[in-house]
């Protein structure tokens, strides 16, 4: 360790290699794990930095940090607010995905999603503030053993159309509604009942227009029997 200002033959003392200035007033210190390159400094193994370290070229373990770090151990209290990049700087969808090392063809998954609102929370659950359209593939060509589904009108006089209010068994629903009965349906169709993770039964609604036509046909035949009678 040299002096504050002045080596002791009076001579100013100024940093040179393995060198880093240390606080305020000129001090620094020389350590063989700290090495000076031009305006880099890497600091060795065992190196201990203590108080506040602003740097815009930080090197960990020969990486910096605007690139990719393998592995990176900080203790459990250390927050960081700023990582090299942030999504809230990125102007659009396909920036943010790019931050993220994301493509379209990415497989990511989340616990739970909220669009145009807050996370749900509730593992599995997708809340949305508009519609959520999906296009389902029904060309013939895709299909094999097509039936026509079998005593249909029988299958909806099985089921309820019932009205009710969601109660606190579960957090995603409030309020009163109108639907099905998940048992119900299972007892006449249960290809389109699904058990959850949870235990709780759900519906393929989507699934009940192809029993609803057939059993719109049906009676519509029965009718046109006993017309022509």
């Amino acid at each position: 360790m040299f002096g504050p200002e002045y080596s002791t033959k009076g001579s100013p003392t100024y940093p040179s290699a393995n060198t880093v200035l240390k606080g305020n007033g000129g001090h620094h210190v020389e350590d063989s794990n700290i090495t000076v390159t031009g305006t880099l400094i890497t600091l060795g193994s065992n190196t201990d930095v203590t108080g506040t370290l602003d740097a815009t070229n930080l090197a960990i373990g020969g990486t910096t940090l605007d690139q990719d770090i393998a592995t990176l151990s900080v203790p459990a209290s250390t927050t960081i607010s700023a990582f090299g990049k942030t999504l809230v700087d990125d102007a659009s969808a396909a920036a943010a995905r790019t931050t993220l090392g994301l493509t379209t063809s990415s497989d990511v998954q989340f616990d739970s999603l909220g669009i145009g609102t807050a996370a749900p929370g509730t593992t599995g659950v997708i809340r949305a503030t508009n519609d959520i359209v999906a296009y389902y593939s029904s060309d013939e060509r895709l299909k094999d053993n097509v039936e026509v589904i079998p005593n249909a009108l029988e299958k909806v006089e099985a089921m309820r159309g019932v009205s009710f209010d969601w109660n606190t068994n579960q957090e995603v629903y409030t309020g009163h509604d109108i639907g099905v009965i998940a048992q119900e349906v299972e007892t006449v169709l249960p290809e389109i009942v699904e058990t959850r993770d949870n235990g709780y039964k759900a519906v393929k609604y989507e699934k009940l227009t192809a029993v609803l036509i057939q059993a719109v046909k049906e009676l519509s035949a029965r009718v046109k029997e006993l017309e022509n009678k």
